[in-house]
């Protein structure tokens, strides 16, 4: 929730209804750091937040003694709110995360919410390949990632069922394969962490986090 007019004013020119909103809810957040990030020690740390929104998680990291947050949009009110918060943010699309704007930065911790979308890769599992490598590229040897995508499926294949269920379980393989520990949200649950909506499924990939009980873990 924002309260701060000037942050109000930066943030009513965002894309995104929902990244408009200044009433919009931090709870989510709360939840997400009470189930999965409780037992992390902040202290000293390096995160990136990839599609920050309203900068909730970095607020929260600092809250828990990060020492600095990054993030990563392509919407400039964002990238600007981002800025009056004193937060090192740079405009850049996610898609193309291969052109690391930070290449001489690695984190201790990688956190995305909503933020990417296994569909932008539907023709290509190489595509897919080169992004999660770009992802796993950001983090430290023993640092931990939180990542959510929003798998809503895009109008180009909306009615090829085949197309969108490979595609779903490419991603998961990848993932997987590097190391992450998948689970699967029911509506409920989706709700809580602020990741409910549209979409084809709700996975959520952590590394290097604690098991959650209570959550579907997806194996391979």
């Amino acid at each position: 929730m924002l309260t701060d007019p000037a942050e109000i004013d930066i943030i009513s020119n965002a894309r995104q209804p929902n990244v408009r909103d200044p009433k919009r809810p931090r709870e989510p957040f709360d939840k997400i750091f009470a189930d999965f990030l409780g037992k992390v020690d902040f202290s000293g740390q390096n995160i990136i937040d990839l599609g920050p929104g309203q900068y909730d998680f970095c607020e929260l990291v600092r809250d828990h003694g990060a020492s600095e947050c990054f993030a990563i949009d392509n919407d400039s009110a964002v990238v600007e709110l981002g800025h009056y918060k004193k937060i090192t943010v740079s405009e850049a699309n996610l898609k193309d995360l291969i052109k690391n704007p930070f290449p001489d930065q690695t984190f201790n911790g990688v956190f995305c919410k909503y933020s990417f979308n296994c569909f932008w890769f539907h023709n290509s599992e190489n595509d897919h390949r080169a992004f999660l490598d770009a992802l796993v590229g950001l983090m430290k040897p023993d640092g931990w990632a939180w990542l959510a995508p929003w798998n809503g499926v895009s109008k180009a294949i909306a009615d090829q069922l085949e197309t969108i269920e490979a595609t779903a379980r490419i991603q998961h393989k990848i993932f997987i394969e590097n190391g992450f520990t998948a689970y699967e949200l029911t509506d409920d649950q989706s709700k809580k962490y602020g990741v409910h909506g549209s979409t084809f499924n709700r996975p959520v990939f952590t590394k290097n986090l604690p098991k959650v009980s209570g959550l579907e873990v997806i194996l391979p």
